[in-house]
Parts: structure tokens; sequence; C-alpha cells
């Protein structure tokens, strides 16, 4: 026996019960949108008319289908899995995120970033006067000053050295010379018997000691430039050694290289201007400044994060531990963009249970890009919510089906088979595993069909089916 809606709206009307009542107006409501929306209702013989037929059998037509949303999938074999959900929160990469704070004591002069914005490598921050970075300056500059001047005078001595040594060599070889021309004259003279052996001698005495006079004359000149070089090299290291001390005492205040050529350059004999820079590309998500005001070394006046990647951190509870290890693969979804899954892979797996939640922190990492319903830049935010997924269990399974076309009854789960075009059955099932995209079922306590492979049942719009099966069991009850 078959029953049509309006037998179901004759039936509602003796049995006024308050379930009765709704489902006869959700029935009502897919027929009038099945109808164009004029609110005729049509019985048995109209290919419009909903129906119910003995043996848990349900017939609606085409546009019946259509106006209640009723999808369809095919029965088959499927890759069943079994996931742990987790609670997570976005988090930015601790690894990437900057702390800005001065490294000398001073006032605020100047601020050139706001909160929010994107700042580069390098790029000014602040400026702060710094007497101590000035008196470091002084220092510095004084030093310089004092290892140029010892650079120079070694330059200047050196080169004197080599004139007065040039000099002396030219007279103690001018001096040789002559006497060496006297005494081949003497000899001379001797030769032609005209001058005695005296003259000669006295000549070739005089010539010896004018060669020992040029030996003696250069070493001593030597041994007295030795000496000095020492003096004039040691004092170029002194020198450069305060030099690279002043420099390297500004370094440590963060003056930079470029700086300080600009500091030797300018005509500001003060100099105790401080400028703090990013040591990183990203955003200015902290600041704590103003100009005018003094801060002390090491205080935090800018925090800048770099979140072109972030962390998903995500709790794993005590009894769900053996599930969990480094490197499987996570899907991520976020409250702020429904229907999106982001994959990833865990990547630390914490070592102590958090005392009051009994649970370990597991890390996520995550690229921060490519949502297509995300417009702008980054986003994933830290602060915002969501789950972790990870797969822990799967299987190929027999039969398939998606988890939403499983109707969850009473005593039962049941399944809604589309047996020829406009007629289904509803069929009792039981889910042997998977609680992700697709659940392995076997029928249950069946003496007529079973589910087989290459059915379809029905995956949306199971509410008018599971209305339509109820209102003929309430129906039919009643009856008896």
């Amino acid at each position: 026996m078959q029953h049509s809606y309006q037998d179901w709206s004759a039936a509602g009307k003796c049995h006024t019960g308050p379930r009765i009542q709704l489902i006869s107006m959700a029935l009502a409501l897919v027929s009038i949108a099945a109808c164009g929306g004029d609110g005729e209702v049509t019985g048995p013989g109209d290919e419009r008319g909903i129906e119910q037929a003995e043996g848990e059998q349900i017939m609606l037509s085409a546009a019946q289908i259509a106006a209640a949303g009723i999808e369809f999938f095919e029965v088959g074999p499927g890759l069943v899995e079994t996931r742990l959900l987790l609670p997570a929160i976005v988090e930015p990469d601790v690894n990437a995120t900057s702390h800005v704070t001065p490294k000398a004591p001073g006032v605020i002069r100047s601020v050139h970033v706001g909160l929010g914005e994107r700042v580069q490598v390098g790029e000014l921050l602040c400026e702060i006067d710094s007497v101590e970075l000035g008196v470091a300056v002084a220092e510095y500059r004084r030093s310089s000053a004092l290892a140029a001047v010892a650079v120079e005078q070694l330059s200047s001595e050196t080169q004197l050295y080599a004139k007065r040594y040039e000099t002396l060599i030219a007279s103690l070889d001018g001096l040789i010379e002559v006497r060496k021309g006297i005494l081949d004259r003497e000899k001379e003279l001797r030769e032609k018997q005209v001058s005695t052996v005296r003259p000669l001698l006295e000549a070739e005495r005089a010539f010896r000691e004018a060669e020992l006079s040029r030996g003696v004359a250069l070493t001593e000149l030597e041994t007295e430039w030795d000496a000095r070089i020492i003096v004039l090299r040691a004092g170029v290291k002194v020198t450069s050694i305060e030099e690279m001390s002043a420099l390297g005492r500004l370094a440590a205040l963060g003056v930079r290289d470029s700086t300080v050529e600009d500091i030797l350059r300018s005509d500001d004999v003060y100099s105790g201007t401080y400028p703090l820079r990013s040591a990183r590309s990203g955003v200015i998500t902290a600041r704590s400044l103003s100009v005018g005001r003094y801060v002390e070394v090491g205080e935090e006046l800018f925090e800048i994060q770099d979140i072109s990647r972030v962390w998903v951190m995500a709790s794993v509870f005590e009894d769900s531990l053996r599930h969990v290890e480094e490197g499987q693969s996570a899907d991520v979804t976020l409250h702020a963009f429904p229907g999106e899954i982001f994959r990833g892979k865990t990547r630390l797996f914490g070592m102590s249970l958090d005392a009051e939640s009994r649970s370990l922190a597991l890390r996520i990492e995550l690229e921060n890009g490519g949502v297509e319903s995300w417009s702008g830049e980054y986003p994933f935010r830290p602060g915002m919510f969501g789950d972790v997924s990870l797969v822990i269990e799967s299987h190929l399974g027999e039969l398939t089906v998606p988890e939403s076309a499983i109707v969850h009854e009473v005593d039962s789960d049941v399944v809604f088979v589309r047996t020829s075009a406009g007629h289904f059955e509803k069929r009792r099932v039981r889910v042997l595993g998977g609680d992700s995209e697709l659940v392995e079922v076997v029928m249950v306590n069946t003496e007529g069909e079973v589910l087989r492979a290459g059915e379809e049942v029905a995956v949306s719009g199971t509410f008018v089916l599971k209305s339509l099966a109820s209102a003929d069991a309430l129906i039919g009850h009643d009856d008896h």
C-alpha cells in the first residue's frame, strides 16, 4: 500500500501531536517548492506527488528531489580513515620574531614607523639622543685622529730618512772619490820617481780612512733609524688599537660602519644621535615609545614579526599521545576560513605535559599565503583558532559512503538507497569505522535487499526522507 502526501495530511488532522504537525509542515514546504510555489498538492496519480510504500519505500518526483536538495553518492570501495581532531591556535614563528632594544640610554628624538607597518632589514625605526653615544663618538674621533697622525708621522720620517741616507751616501762617496784621485796621482808621481814614498803612503791612508768612515757613518745612521722606526711603528700600533677599541665601542652601541663614516665626515661636534634600525624584515607588532621619552638600555621599544611563515600549535591530550609523532601529515582548518584545508607536517612534539590542561604542544608550520578567499597578504594571523586533524589509521573499505549519508535514528543507523528514478528505500546499516570523509558500513538485520557496490545513496536532503519515513511509521502505528 502506498500513501500520498494528502493521506498523511488527513492523518495529521486526526493525530494532532506536535511531531506530526512539524513533519507535515516540512513536507508541505517541499511540495510547495516542487509545485512552483503555488501551494498545490496532488494525489498518488500525479508524478509530482510524494508517496510512501510498504517495506519502507519512498517515492518523490524529480521536481521534489531537486526542491529537497537531495544529492547522491555511489557506494563502493574507498579509503577509510580514522582521524584525531585537536584544538589549535595560530602563533608567530618565535624564531622569526625580533625584540628591538636600545644599546645606549637616551631621549627619543624621532620615530619613523608605526604599529602594523612593514619594515625591511636595516630600515630606520627611531633616533635617540644619547650622551653615552656622544662620548663614544668623541673618543672614536680622537683615537682615529691620533692613529692618522701616527701613520702620517711614520710616513714623513721614513721619507726624511730616505733623503738623509741618500745625501750621506753621496757625500761619503764623493769624499772617497777625492781620496782615490789623490792616491792615483801619488802613485803616478812615484812611478815617475818625481815624488817620495811618504806622500803616497799618506794618500793611501786617507783613502782607506774615507772608506772606513763611510761604513761607520752609514751604520750609525741605520742604527739610529732602526731605533726610531721601532718607536714610530709602536705608536701606529697603539693608536690603531685605540681606534679599533673605540670603533668596537660604537659597534656595541649599535652604530653601523656606514654611520661611522658619516660621523667622520660630519662637522657636528656632539654626534650623539643613536639610529635604531631593524635587524629583520617583518611587521611591527608592538611599539612602546614616544618622542621625548627617556629610555634605558635593554628596554623593548619595538617587536617585529616575520609572519610569512606561522606556527599552528595544537594541544594533544594525554590519552591520545600514542597516536602522534613527528613528521605526520596534518590537515589544518581555521575558523576564519570555513571549508578551507591547509596541509602541513608535524614538526615539534613537546616533551612535558602542561600541568593544568594535561596536554602536550604539537607544532605544524605553514607558509602564510595562498588562500583564495583572502585578497591581501598574510591571511594567517596570530591568535586565530582552528583544528588540526591527524590520520591515525587508514584502510581500504569494501562498502563506503560519506558520513553525511548516515541518518542516525533512535535504535539504528540507516541510509536511503535510490532503487529507481524517484524511489528510495531505507536500509539499516552499521558503521564499521572511519570518521572523516568516508565511513565503512555493513547491513544489519536485513531480510530483503542488501547494500551493494554501485548503488546510490542520498548524501544531502536526508531530513526530508527521514521525515517521510517517520511520518509513515507513526501513522501506521496509530492505525494498528
